[in-house]
């Protein structure tokens, strides 16, 4: 039988990735969009994010990106994320948008 604890946990850790994760893409998102401006059928090729830490609790998690290389046809950009106050990484992203050609 699966306890109502065992249910939480696991219902918090899925929201935790989730919270990561959109607010991951979110950031370079906007980044990338900052410096190319609003292009249709710009998508995410490539995204990976690495756990390093669970968050400190009841803080708040910081999120800094870094656009690391523009290209004509590809954008590059890391996000680390933080709890808010704290100097050890909670999780860090890389992620690769395609950029479509010019009319």
């Amino acid at each position: 039988m699966i306890s109502v604890v065992s249910i939480f946990c696991v219902y918090a850790a899925i929201n935790i990735l989730w919270t990561l994760i959109v607010g991951t893409a979110g950031i370079f998102s906007l980044a990338t969009l900052a410096v190319v401006g609003r292009k249709a059928l710009a998508v995410t090729t490539n995204c990976s994010l690495d756990f390093m830490r669970k968050p400190e609790a009841g803080r708040d998690i910081i999120a800094r990106g870094t656009l690391l290389k523009l290209g004509r046809s590809l954008a590059v950009g890391d996000v680390h994320m933080f709890s808010e106050g704290a100097d050890h990484m909670v999780a860090r992203s890389t992620m690769t948008y395609s950029i479509p050609p010019k009319d």
